[in-house]
């Protein structure tokens, strides 16, 4: 509200330093923006004030080149925040996908956690049913190897060697 009544006020007072503009001026000015359609009549005023008003010609002039400096200020830190905002909502796009893949990996080693830990305990199985099988093995064999009835030689050439050099 304070710079649209500053801009009235300043321009209404442009117009009772200046006095009313030239018919052909009105058209020329349509184009311009406000600030640039003041500083274009205080520069054309400037030419033909009168000594005692030059000064605050100037003074005008001065203050009109402040505000639209301010103005083109204004302009570019907003066009800077909206640049800022961009890469804001990159990122923030970024972070959700990286999240949502962290998650995935997450799922996926739990996943192969546990195919590890089923392995673990299928090669723990294994390697007892292994162990079991082998001692079987070892009992059959040892059984195989001893005599059948007891008070008798294992059979072999040990025992048919002996009885051959006894006679």
């Amino acid at each position: 509200k304070s710079s649209a009544s500053g801009t009235a006020s300043t321009s209404s007072s442009n117009k009772a330093l200046l006095g009313a503009a030239a018919p052909g001026d009105n058209q020329e000015q349509e184009f311009l923006s406000e600030p640039d359609r003041q500083l274009a009549l205080v520069s054309r005023s400037a030419a033909t004030a009168a000594n005692g008003g030059n000064s605050t010609v100037q003074d005008a002039k001065a203050l009109l080149e402040s505000t639209l400096a301010v103005r083109e200020a204004k302009v570019a830190l907003q066009n800077e925040g909206a640049r800022i905002n961009t890469k804001l909502l990159q990122f923030d796009e970024k972070e959700a996908r990286l999240r949502k893949e962290v998650e995935s990996l997450r799922a996926e080693f739990q996943r192969l956690q546990s195919g590890s830990d089923q392995m673990s305990r299928t090669v723990a199985e294994l390697q007892r049913l292994g162990e079991t099988r082998i001692k079987d093995l070892q009992t059959k064999v040892q059984q195989a190897v001893t005599p059948r009835y007891p008070g008798m030689p294992p059979p072999g050439p040990a025992g048919g060697v002996n009885s051959s050099t006894s006679q």
